[in-house]
């Protein structure tokens, strides 16, 4: 949904509600939890991998920022749900999204050791 494609390639991410410098990380962490939300956590690692060989950089810190990212959705992540509707996913439901977002906080967590 926050994306800025030409020609058929992806130019962009942006947050039109809310723009901000910030840390990219961060937005590396909402948009893999996103992605979580809408597919799995395999479409989220698939995300991070191109994001840090297009950019050429590894994103540190990254289960800090997952965590932080969990926050956004709480106290529920169905509460997405119209979002993600609105977008043409009316095949997700209530008990994905808090599945999906617990199997994200807790990847995070182990990954903290």
């Amino acid at each position: 949904g926050n994306t800025v494609w030409w020609r058929g390639r992806l130019q962009g991410i942006v947050d039109w509600a809310a723009p901000q410098i910030g840390e990219p990380a961060l937005d590396v962490a909402y948009c893999r939890q996103d992605l979580t939300m809408l597919f799995d956590a395999g479409a989220a690692d698939l995300f991070l991998g191109e994001y840090e060989r297009a950019s050429d950089t590894a994103v540190g810190n990254l289960p800090f920022w997952d965590l932080i990212a969990s926050t956004r959705v709480m106290p529920d992540p169905a509460l997405w749900l119209p979002g993600y509707e609105d977008l043409g996913r009316r095949d997700i439901i209530a008990e994905d999204m808090r599945l999906r977002h617990n199997a994200f906080l807790e990847n995070a967590l182990n990954k903290f050791g």
